[in-house]
């Protein structure tokens, strides 16, 4: 109930008072006036994404991953939104060394003394999960050791319910938040952050980096002391190197931004397209370079996957853009999602002016990062349905893009691209690729060959006993069907109308009693009658065309 107030009080403090107060919490909790009346004035230079930033950050770990994973939903959210998620800052104040060496101990087993040589009391870097100590093994070898954050389990265990409850809030009183299913994203959130909790999975993720590129000449992947690793620590190799935004301390060192420009490019191309898993978060906070240009990732707590049919539309995606096909790439778009559309023509059309975009760009010069993301803008005005994995892969290039183009201004990202995508050309007109293909088309279809003859022979016997039976539907036909009705109410009205007007004619020349002034009174009625509805029909169908 703390933690829930607190959070309360922080959504409320950045001008968001109005949409608790619409959650109707007063029926779930007994905040009172002072938690869910106090509607703050939002500051008049901030914007609405900026507030929400800002409130992520001040409520801590869980609500700066949860605005992290978000980032990467540009079918969910809004541009502006995006950006300032992109902008969250995962550094915190660390937390003190005494606690570190407590957390160390527990998960080793005995006092620090018995594994470290030495362990240093100022973490190198802290973050919202975690921080890092440098240490000295007791066989020499400099390491850096990985803590997770006291109590972290805890608070994300409270943090995660009161999250639930508010998503659930939401998806109840405010109108089209269904749509986006906050309790959906919660749960996807829960099981992402429950792996990154976990730090023996990140441990198991850097050594597959490292078996994977053990012949690579130009990419380090930190070693992994797995004796020292559990849940809650990991210890890796520790690395010296240059930041790679440090462009000038890269020149100082005799490195070659360049040269580390196209390596680090190379290295998630290769992830990418021949092991099919990549570094999902290749920021430029978590890449060093070293002695001859090696690139080395840190963080690899975020790790995405991609299937080789995938891989393949994605391919299929960036040669239709350097030879502006419109046409392959609409193409490629409708089999990547999930729930194609109809529309196909106009999803070619606007591809096509967005190509055009692009007409006097050289190659050289053209900018993939800022194609991808004009292409995800036209794929969500289409709402088109993609797996969210799909989107992490497209920020993931932008984002290297972005990070050589800092090292490098005349960096050729398409250059780069170019031998992996010969390669996997070659790879789908292989005759091995293209027998492997026979096969399993021939294993789906023998099920269906062996089935046939029995299915087959069912068929003749319900027809030769005349039991068969073909049901069909009409579909088209109900605007035709509701015409044809308007024109028989009409008809059927004026016989009515006619009939009713014949009769009182015959009733006053009949002379039936009584009369007034010499005219039966019922004949006069029946003509009164006549004339209303005549004039209600007129006037019906001068005003809608129509009668009920």
């Amino acid at each position: 109930m703390h933690r829930y107030r607190e959070i309360i009080s922080v959504w409320a403090r950045h001008g968001f008072g109005d949409l608790l107060a619409g959650l109707n919490l007063d029926k779930y909790l007994d905040f009172g006036e002072k938690y869910l009346h106090l509607h703050v004035a939002p500051i008049p230079h901030l914007t609405r994404a900026q507030r929400v930033r800002m409130a992520l950050e001040e409520l801590g770990p869980a609500f700066i991953k949860l605005g992290q994973m978000m980032s990467n939903r540009p079918d969910l959210l809004s541009s502006d939104l995006l950006t300032e998620l992109e902008k969250l800052q995962d550094a915190v104040p660390p937390f003190p060394d005494a606690e570190a060496r407590t957390v160390v101990e527990a998960e080793l087993g005995g006092p620090i003394d018995r594994h470290f040589a030495n362990f240093g009391a100022t973490p190198v870097a802290s973050a919202s999960m975690a921080q890092v100590h440098k240490a000295v093994l007791l066989t020499g070898e400099e390491v850096a050791v990985k803590v997770q954050r006291p109590g972290l389990d805890d608070l994300l265990k409270v943090d995660l319910e009161i999250m639930f409850h508010l998503a659930a809030l939401l998806e109840r009183y405010v109108q089209g938040m269904n749509i986006l299913s906050p309790v959906t994203i919660c749960e996807e959130f829960e099981r992402t952050i429950k792996k990154e909790l976990d730090f023996s999975r990140e441990a198991s993720q850097l050594e597959r980096f490292a078996n994977a590129f053990s012949d690579a000449r130009h990419f380090k992947v930190p070693k992994v002391y797995g004796s020292f690793t559990t849940r809650r620590l990991l210890v890796l190799e520790y690395i010296h190197g240059v930041k790679v935004t440090n462009r000038q301390g890269l020149l100082d060192a005799g490195l070659d931004p360049k040269a580390a420009a196209r390596n680090g490019a190379g290295i998630i191309f290769r992830q990418i397209f021949e092991l099919g898993y990549f570094h999902a978060d290749p920021h430029p906070g978590n890449i060093l370079v070293l002695e001859g240009n090696v690139i080395c990732l840190l963080d690899y707590g975020m790790v995405g996957s991609i299937s080789p049919a995938h891989r393949d539309h994605l391919v299929s995606v960036l040669i239709g853009m350097v030879e502006r096909d419109a046409g392959r790439i609409s193409k490629t778009l409708m089999q990547l999602a999930v729930h194609p559309i109809e529309s196909a023509e106009s999803l070619e059309y606007h591809v096509g002016e967005l190509l055009d975009e692009y007409v006097y760009v050289t190659l050289r010069e053209l900018r993939v990062g800022d194609f991808l993301r004009k292409l995800i803008r036209l794929i969500l005005e289409h709402k088109l349905k993609m797996l969210p994995g799909f989107y992490l892969l497209l920020k993931t290039v932008v984002t290297v893009e972005g990070v050589a183009g800092r090292l490098d201004p005349e960096f050729d990202m398409v250059e780069q691209f170019r031998p992996f995508a010969r390669r996997i050309m070659r790879e789908r007109l292989s005759p091995k690729r293209l027998l492997s293909d026979l096969y399993h088309t021939a294993w789906d279809l023998s099920p269906l060959l062996r089935e046939f003859p029995s299915e087959a022979r069912g068929i003749l016997d319900l027809v030769k006993r005349g039991k068969i039976r073909i049901e069909f539907q009409h579909r088209g036909l109900e605007p035709l069907l509701e015409v044809h009705e308007r024109i028989v109410n009409r008809i059927v009205f004026a016989l009515v109308l006619a009939s009713l007007v014949i009769g009182s004619s015959l009733v006053v020349l009949a002379g039936v009693p009584p009369t007034w002034q010499g005219i039966p009174i019922i004949g006069l009625g029946g003509f009164s009658v006549a004339a209303l509805l005549g004039f209600w029909l007129l006037v019906n169908i001068l005003r809608k065309g129509k009668i009920h």
